[in-house]
């Protein structure tokens, strides 16, 4: 039986970011997939009841307690990636025909994740990488186009395959998967070493490019810290960032053993 496992990471909070996980949960469970995931909420809210209802294995957490909401997001992140990692190990164990990373967040994303998978399934290739349009990046605010178009450039000149690593979605084979978990930190970099160390060492990628656009500027409006210019500079920066010194270090800091 051909399996496709789906890890994600979901942070619930104003209105109307649970409605686009609540828009997620409806589409993931509409799929013939596994689910697995970290969520970041109260341990009673409706939309962690129902991905306990959903999942087949979710890791529920507080969120940090620091008064100071840029500290707040990078503990955030740290608390979701190691998540992530934890269940990609449970994936792993599973042996699936695939398994597709993506964050709950991104609604209009979820019918794409069959063709994510479809290259893994195949034998076409070893990991695929979700590529958005050109329409869809110009809905992404301006910091964020700015930053992550110019990660894109720094990644592709280090892979020698220019696309677009910076949206998030992907997809690996369970051999592939284990290059995330070398990574050392639990940062947005992991997602990037886990897949340029694998390119630069043979394996295949393969970009995909995918349908759905997102709302417009959403990340200014559901989160307090991107209301403010500084604030949402900064959290841009501290995303791209890791992503562009996991690229450099998976080219030089590697176990020659773990080929």
């Amino acid at each position: 039986m051909l399996e496709t496992y789906v890890c994600t990471l979901t942070r619930e909070g104003t209105p109307q970011m649970n409605d686009m996980i609540g828009r997620s949960l409806t589409r993931l469970s509409d799929m013939d997939v596994k689910l697995l995931g970290v969520h970041m909420g109260k341990r009673d809210s409706i939309i962690s009841r129902r991905m306990i209802e959903l999942y087949d294995d979710v890791i529920i957490e507080d969120y940090p307690k620091s008064k100071n909401p840029l500290k707040n997001a990078e503990e955030t992140t740290r608390i979701l990636l190691s998540g992530v990692k934890e269940e990609f190990e449970v994936a792993r164990s599973r042996n699936p025909s695939a398994i597709v990373y993506t964050e709950g967040d991104k609604w209009t994303f979820m019918e794409n994740i069959p063709k994510l998978a479809l290259p893994i399934i195949n034998g076409e290739a070893d990991l695929t990488i979700a590529v958005r349009s050109e329409e869809g990046f110009s809905y992404f605010p301006f910091a964020q186009r700015v930053m992550e178009g110019y990660a894109n450039k720094k990644v592709s000149k280090i892979t020698g395959i220019k696309t677009d690593y910076m949206y998030g979605p992907r997809a690996f084979s369970s051999s592939t998967l284990r290059w995330f978990n070398n990574y050392p930190s639990d940062d947005w970099g992991a997602l990037t070493y886990g897949v340029v160390a694998p390119i630069l060492r043979g394996k295949k990628m393969v970009p995909v490019k995918v349908t759905g656009l997102p709302q417009p500027d959403y990340m200014k409006k559901y989160d307090p810290v991107m209301r403010i210019p500084f604030g949402h500079f900064y959290w841009r920066l501290m995303q791209n960032l890791p992503h562009l010194a996991a690229a450099t270090w998976a080219d030089v800091e590697f176990d020659k053993s773990s080929k």
